[in-house]
């Protein structure tokens, strides 16, 4: 065979594997399996007892270190005072395999110079456990008291 027959044959194949590779990258090989997760759906938020007693609390809703209703705004509550999601802009999250827990927190949106006040330590809600409608959660400082209503899925694709 010639040099110059033996450099089109190799050109040919070098043409045909230029082809055909792109064609084989798009087709890895068998689907990863979708990953499994739960979501949290914020219900309700009512004022068992207020910070600020005798007066009403601005309050701001966290979960998973996003402020609800944002906007740096926050929710006026009387005691007593039921507020559902729509007045929180609707909080929800998601917890995969990998991050298997959601970040929920109450915060009193206090004037300047003061900080915001969290009503209790940011607690840890797992993915599924306990799931179900309607379940409720205290948060608690020792002088403020709300109770949040929420969803929790059980994990799901």
């Amino acid at each position: 065979m010639s040099i110059s027959a033996k450099l089109a044959a190799a050109a040919l194949a070098a043409g045909i594997i230029a082809v055909a590779a792109p064609a084989y990258a798009e087709f890895p090989g068998d689907p990863q399996p979708p990953v499994q997760h739960c979501d949290f759906t914020f219900k309700s938020l009512k004022a068992v007892d207020l910070w600020d007693d005798g007066d009403s609390d601005w309050v701001i809703f966290q979960a998973d270190g996003r402020n609800y209703p944002g906007g740096g705004s926050s929710v006026e509550f009387f005691e007593g005072t039921v507020h559902g999601a729509a007045a929180f802009n609707y909080p929800t999250a998601t917890a995969t395999a990998i991050v298997r827990s959601f970040g929920l927190g109450v915060l009193l949106d206090e004037p300047f110079p003061r900080a915001n006040v969290p009503v209790a330590p940011q607690p840890q809600l797992l993915c599924g456990s306990p799931a179900g409608t309607n379940r409720t959660l205290v948060f608690s400082n020792g002088d403020a008291d709300y109770l949040l209503t929420y969803d929790l899925s059980l994990p799901h694709t």
